[in-house]
């Protein structure tokens, strides 16, 4: 009852936009109405159906009468759609006096609804167009702190919805919470974590799926914080690589695994080439080879004993900067690696010209393929192939006695696995070199580029084509 209205502006059609606030600052939201030809203001109930125009972001709505005051808004820069629903009538006002969630689960179905319709209309009006709705949901109560954080809680939410999801819509709730209480500390606390080292670098070692030697190792991180929690990749490397922090975290890594060599080396204990992944953001700085190299230097650590992976997808979305960033490391001796392929953006015509010496086949693409005899026959000559392309194999996630038999028959070189081993910690790891046959100077690869030219030399030849 006690709120503040503020006219925003109006559009050609005659679409004025308003700010409602309420005075406690709980309630807020952005209002289009229309003038009628007195100049009064006119919501537009009439009109049963919604009616956007995506391309210049206006945005018309229709009052739902008895339902509470429907608010929409439209932000041209991003995209993005604001739907604000309160004080409905109809229903409870806080959760509490909803305790199975059917009044909540009710309002989330019209919202998806309503997505649904919007996204078909659209598609009828501008075929050309994709437009997809994503939408968050925070239930307002009455311990809301502010206007802007509920806000901000549904943004987050909704930042939550992936593309490939069932639904359009997700809810702020308690686990929602949680995780984002625990992103805010993952940022904030990034600087005192490197400090103290809580940062945990593991090694997964790979073996020789004929002589099972040990060829190298994979660096994997931790974060082991002083709580006594035990935090995965998948828990904060998503924030660091959204907020760019992800680039520090790398070079972190890299300098922990050249130190942990160049100490072993020093001690006089044989050591294998190790593997460490980097983000593809490292491919828009042109100082970023000079940092790995000068790394190196300090500990006086061979290129060849370090080896840099970036995923299937970093690879091909990121082709041309991702190309020039691995000429790069090859030129100065350090072997190079497409980690995940096959994991869903596999471009055949796009590894034959990147960089790279190492090919690390997908666990779930493995998985999927041993399924069927249909399957294996297709890895085996997807093996095949890109071994005659030049290119050392690794496959992935291996972790049964049938699928190693079948590796075995089909021609992979190298496995990495928990058939063999888990990750492990840096003095287990260590202990591990010690005790097992190590692979002389690890998996050393054929020289790539002398290969390729040779198939294609060889299939041209066979065409009667003159070289």
């Amino acid at each position: 009852d006690n709120a503040s209205v503020t006219i925003l502006d109006k559009d050609a059609d005659g679409v004025i936009r308003i700010l409602i606030e309420s005075e406690d600052h709980l309630m807020r939201a952005i209002y289009p109405v229309m003038l009628g030809k007195d100049n009064t203001a006119s919501d537009s109930a009439s009109d049963a159906s919604m009616d956007y125009d995506y391309r210049n972001m206006t945005l018309r709505a229709p009052s739902e009468e008895g339902s509470g005051s429907v608010a929409k808004a439209a932000d041209g820069n991003t995209g993005t759609i604001w739907h604000t629903n309160w004080g409905s009538g109809s229903g409870p006002t806080d959760l509490r006096n909803d305790p199975d969630n059917r009044y909540l689960q009710i309002e989330l179905k019209e919202t998806e609804k309503i997505n649904e319709e919007f996204m078909l209309r659209q598609k009828e009006k501008f075929p050309q167009s994709n437009v997809v709705l994503r939408t968050g949901v925070y239930y307002v109560t009455p311990e809301c702190r502010s206007t802007s954080y509920a806000i901000d809680a549904a943004n987050y939410v909704r930042q939550k919805v992936k593309g490939g999801e069932k639904g359009s819509v997700r809810f702020y709730d308690d686990e929602m919470q949680k995780q984002r209480e625990l992103e805010n500390e993952i940022v904030n606390d990034m600087k005192e974590a490197m400090e103290q080292k809580q940062f945990k670098v593991y090694f997964q070692p790979k073996y020789s799926i004929k002589s099972h030697e040990i060829t190298g190792a994979e660096a994997l991180v931790r974060w082991e914080r002083d709580n006594g929690t035990v935090l995965s990749p998948n828990a904060f490397i998503p924030v660091y690589e959204n907020n760019g922090k992800i680039i520090e975290l790398d070079f972190y890594v890299f300098e922990t695994v050249v130190e942990f060599i160049a100490e072993n080396l020093k001690a006089g204990r044989e050591q294998v080439p190790i593997s460490i992944n980097a983000s593809s953001f490292h491919a828009s700085d042109p100082q970023t080879i000079n940092t790995y190299i000068n790394i190196l230097k300090k500990y006086n650590v061979d290129p060849a004993m370090v080896e840099i992976e970036l995923t299937e997808t970093a690879v091909v979305s990121e082709y041309e900067s991702v190309r020039e960033l691995f000429d790069e490391f090859q030129l100065h001796g350090i072997k190079t690696a497409m980690d995940d392929f096959g994991s869903g953006y596999s471009i055949l015509n796009t590894i034959v010209d990147i960089p790279v010496d190492v090919i690390k086949i997908d666990r779930g693409f493995i998985t999927s393929c041993l399924e069927s005899d249909r399957g294996i026959y297709f890895l085996k000559h997807l093996i095949d192939m890109i071994r005659n392309l030049g290119y050392q194999i690794i496959c992935e996630g291996v972790e049964t006695d049938q699928q190693i038999e079948i590796l075995k028959q089909i021609g992979c070189d190298e496995i990495q696995g928990y058939w063999y081993s888990k990750p492990l910690k840096e003095e287990d790891y260590d202990k591990l070199l010690q005790t097992e046959n190590i692979s002389k100077g690890g998996a050393i690869p054929p020289n790539r580029q002398k290969i390729l030219r040779d198939t294609l030399d060889n299939e041209k030849r066979k065409r009667g084509i003159t070289i």
